[in-house]
C-alpha cells in the first residue's frame, strides 16, 4: 500500500486522469460541501502464468481549504508493480510540477470488527501503537507504517 500527499492539484485534472485509465471496474466520485472523495477500483490482466489479474484500488481525498490531495493505492501485486503502478498514477502530479511526496500515516484494520482506520504516526517513535476501535471498542496495535 501506498500514499501520497499532492500540494495544490488539479484536481479535475487528477481525477480524469484516474477516471479515464484506472477505474474499468468501479468508480465513484462525491461531494461532501468542499471535500471531495473519490474511489477507483481497476483490473489489470497480470504477466504471471498463477495470476489472472491484478486488482488496484485507488482512493483520493480532497480539501480545497488545505489545498491537498491525499491520494491511496493498494494493489494485489508485487511491491515492484504497486511502485510502477504509483509512478502511472502520478502522472498528472509529474506532468504539471505538482509537489508531492510520501505520506506518513499507516491503515489499519481493526482485527475484531475489520472497521478500517487511518492513521498518523510520528516514525521518530516505535513502530507499534495501540488505539482503541470506535466501532467495537476493544484494543489493537497499529504497527505498519506506509513510507
Amino acid at each position: 500500500m501506498r500514499s501520497y500527499i499532492i500540494e495544490e492539484p488539479d484536481i479535475d485534472l487528477l481525477l480524469s486522469h484516474l477516471s479515464k485509465y484506472f477505474s474499468n471496474t468501479f468508480k465513484r466520485i462525491s461531494r461532501y460541501e468542499l471535500i471531495r472523495f473519490a474511489v477507483f477500483i481497476h483490473r489489470i490482466p497480470a504477466k504471471d502464468p498463477n495470476t489472472d489479474f491484478i486488482n488496484l484500488t485507488t482512493v483520493v481525498e480532497y480539501n480545497p481549504v488545505g489545498r491537498e490531495a491525499y491520494l491511496t493505492l493498494e494493489s494485489s501485486g508485487t511491491e515492484a508493480k504497486e511502485a510502477k503502478l504509483a509512478v502511472e498514477i502520478l502522472g498528472p502530479a509529474n506532468n504539471n510540477q505538482w509537489n508531492y511526496r510520501r505520506n506518513d500515516r499507516t491503515i489499519q484494520d481493526c482485527p475484531h470488527c475489520k472497521a478500517t482506520y487511518v492513521y498518523r504516526i510520528d516514525i521518530s517513535q516505535q513502530n507499534v501503537t495501540t488505539v482503541v476501535c470506535h466501532n467495537c471498542a476493544r484494543e489493537f496495535q497499529v504497527t505498519q507504517i506506509i513510507k
